[in-house]
């Protein structure tokens, strides 16, 4: 079949890091699974990782250094492969201004070619984007894939994409209309990732996933679920997906992907990046058995972040006999530090050791999440934050300052309040730079108790 938007090419921006942090270089799963959907809709398709074709390419902007190609060279090879759209990712505030110019940089050679903003960033803040930025015709307001293939069908069939659901738009009078999605996708309906678009070999080289270390050099990142039950305040999650909105994949879908990825590539580490893992005990402890049960001799690192307060010792085995490595907890503010109410929950000290010893008798690593610099906590209170951790027995430490990343509930409050400093640059929007000032704490105070306490967790550990 003929189509006017027939070749669709999916973008990844250049990466954002601090110049003594780590340079990472992970697959993009969403677009993989955006890509596969598009192809079994009979489009032809290409993903462009600006990040990993440029890896080693590193130029200092502000306080971070953006590592990848450059707008203009991305824009080049986008319009070298001639597409009729252009689907750019935006999941991360720090990556916004590389997305518009890479966007401004294709309109520029590509007047006519619309382009597409999605991810999670984009989502949370698409009226604005929409309302100051030309070079943007369409901004996802939630999952891609079913809602990315609507938008192409309208616009071969020439009808009104602002009646597609799941985007925001133009009107023709350049108001900006949004118009949410109607139905989430049931996850058993994915293709498995079009991960034969991306240059796996290179991510291997780079040595350098999400979590700062894999044991494998043939790793992949996965999602065995969608969504999050929580509602913490500078997480905009619930935004993307819904609040309270978690669906999950079957176990036999799962299983069924990691037979594939054992057979076709080769994948001996999968790095499972589900926000929410444990709410659903009986499923999760179905899909641990059903891979355990097929013996695939695979690792699983969990490290993007456990509930500690469901975390035990059943969890835990469970984990290791499915082949589980290590995991993230997160532990938050700790016990007795949380004010206000921004992260809805708190951890007593007897349930982190006894998280922290479950995982260490089955033979798993840990690294332990903790935040700090909350409006209403006092330097004291992340002092004692500081030493919580210190006093838990983890393998990694990642101690993060509250970030109100535009659009969610923290950045309202602060903005509100008066205490929003710092925030006229989108890439210094970063888990290590401080946007909080109050009579108690400034950005300089979080900061130097966020540094201070990951030199001494290395010190304690003999580690430096």
């Amino acid at each position: 079949m003929t189509r006017k938007f027939g070749r669709v090419m999916l973008v990844a921006p250049p990466g954002r890091c601090t110049p003594d942090g780590s340079f990472q270089a992970v697959p993009p799963e969403g677009l993989a699974r955006i890509a596969a959907w598009l192809r079994r809709d009979g489009y032809e398709v290409a993903i462009l990782d600006a990040l990993i074709e440029g890896y080693e390419e590193r130029v200092a902007q502000g306080n971070t250094v953006r590592y990848g190609l450059s707008a203009a060279r991305t824009a080049a090879m986008i319009a070298e492969w001639e597409p009729d759209i252009v689907g750019l990712s935006c999941l991360f505030t720090c990556v916004e201004p590389d997305v518009l110019e890479i966007a401004r940089a294709c309109r520029s050679l590509r007047p006519a070619t619309p382009i597409v903003l999605g991810g999670a960033h984009a989502a949370y803040t698409a009226r604005a984007l929409l309302a100051r930025e030309p070079a943007v015709d369409y901004v996802a307001l939630s999952e891609g894939e079913a809602a990315f293939a609507a938008l192409l069908e309208c616009l071969n069939e020439g009808g009104q994409p602002a009646a597609v659901g799941g985007f925001a738009s133009r009107g023709a009078g350049g108001e900006v209309r949004a118009r949410p999605l109607q139905q989430f996708l049931d996850l058993d309906r994915l293709p498995f990732p079009a991960w034969d678009l991306l240059p796996l070999e290179a991510y291997n080289r780079a040595g350098a996933p999400h979590f700062g270390i894999s044991r494998s050099s043939r790793y992949v990142p996965t999602s065995w679920s969608r969504g999050c039950i929580n509602a913490c305040s500078f997480c905009l999650t619930p935004r993307l997906w819904g609040r309270g909105n978690h669906r999950k994949r079957t176990p036999g879908h799962i299983v069924e992907e990691i037979r594939w990825l054992r057979a076709k590539l080769q994948i001996e580490e999968l790095h499972v990046e589900d926000d929410c893992l444990l709410p659903d005990r009986d499923w999760l402890f179905a899909v641990l058995d059903a891979v355990a049960g097929e013996d695939f001799g695979l690792r699983l690192d969990f490290a993007n972040s456990l509930d500690v307060n469901l975390v035990d010792d059943a969890i835990a085995a469970k984990m290791a006999r499915a082949g589980g490595c290590r995991v993230g907890l997160s532990f938050d503010t700790g016990e007795g530090n949380e004010r206000n109410g921004w992260v809805g929950k708190q951890v007593a000290l007897e349930t982190a050791h006894s998280a922290v010893a479950a995982m260490r008798a089955h033979g798993i690593s840990m690294i332990g999440y903790f935040m700090l610099g909350f409006p209403g906590q006092t330097i004291a209170d992340m002092e004692a934050i500081v030493e919580y951790a210190l006093a838990l027995d983890l393998d990694y430490l990642s101690l993060f300052v509250a970030t109100p990343f535009p659009g969610s509930p923290l950045h309202t409050y602060c903005e509100r309040e008066g205490l929003l400093v710092n925030a006229t640059d989108p890439r210094d929007f970063r888990f290590s730079f401080g946007h909080i000032q109050t009579d108690e704490f400034g950005p300089a105070d979080t900061e130097r108790l966020r540094r201070e306490g990951y030199l001494e967790f290395l010190r304690r550990r003999g580690s430096g």
